[in-house]
């Protein structure tokens, strides 16, 4: 609702927000095919057209940062095919990977503008199961730069380390979690407008350590309650 008022309003000393009473109705098409061959491979056909896209756009004004809610035209079409698959008893494997190719043009605030790049992207998880001994889960992903209206996005490469320990009849799970494991993950936001020129660098330069431990107590309850419950049913039929 406030994306169509006609009012500004400050977020910081020179962060403002304002509202556009001239939006018009955004309307989305979008068409897709699934294929799925044997339960492991998932390949998906895409297409999405979006009309008076509505976005907030950030624009320079003087020494003011303006986000105004603004109608473009985008759309992408592209592939997306996922590879799921069990190696053995102790070694699965899920990896995607996605092509599309981006187009967004308009006119904001008397500037044209018109993105046209191809955008792909990977993701590979690996789960190692050592029975009595928990399982071993690696994440890896990565993403060529994305455009947008006045913006590029550029992402790193990030890999996460998951180990998971059931203990105590399946009761108690201990899990330990390194993201990050390599440090190359990082944000970089670009402006890429002929007018003025900014960029934005999030430093994602530090690493976590995350230890976890939950501990199931309602396991077994519901099982025993089933049994009553059964064995009640067995009553009433008898008689």
């Amino acid at each position: 609702f406030n994306s169509i008022l006609p009012y500004s309003y400050y977020i910081s000393f020179n962060e403002i927000t304002k509202g556009n009473p001239n939006l018009l109705n955004q309307i989305n098409y979008e068409i897709e095919l699934n294929y799925v061959y044997d339960n492991t491979l998932f390949i998906t056909p895409y297409l999405n057209f979006n009309k008076n896209l509505i976005e907030k756009v950030t624009l320079i004004n003087d020494n003011l940062i303006e986000y105004i809610y603004q109608n473009y035209n985008g759309h992408n079409y592209g592939i997306s095919s996922t590879l799921s698959k069990k190696i053995n008893s102790w070694l699965s494997i899920n990896a995607k990977v996605n092509l599309q190719r981006n187009i967004n043009s308009g006119i904001i605030q008397g500037n044209n503008f018109k993105n046209d790049n191809i955008e792909s992207s990977i993701s590979l998880t690996n789960i190692l199961n050592y029975k009595n001994y928990g399982s071993l889960i690696t994440q890896s992903s990565y993403s060529t730069p994305v455009y947008y209206d006045f913006y590029k996005i550029s992402t790193g490469f990030k890999t996460d380390l998951r180990y998971t320990k059931k203990l105590m009849n399946d009761n108690l799970v201990v899990s330990i979690t390194v993201r990050d494991i390599f440090n190359s993950y990082f944000n970089n936001n670009e402006s890429i407008n002929q007018i003025y020129y900014s960029k934005n660098d999030k430093d994602y330069g530090w690493q976590q350590f995350i230890f976890s431990m939950s501990y199931n107590f309602n396991k077994g309850r519901n099982k025993n309650k089933n049994s009553i419950i059964n064995s009640n049913e067995t009553q009433r039929t008898k008689l």
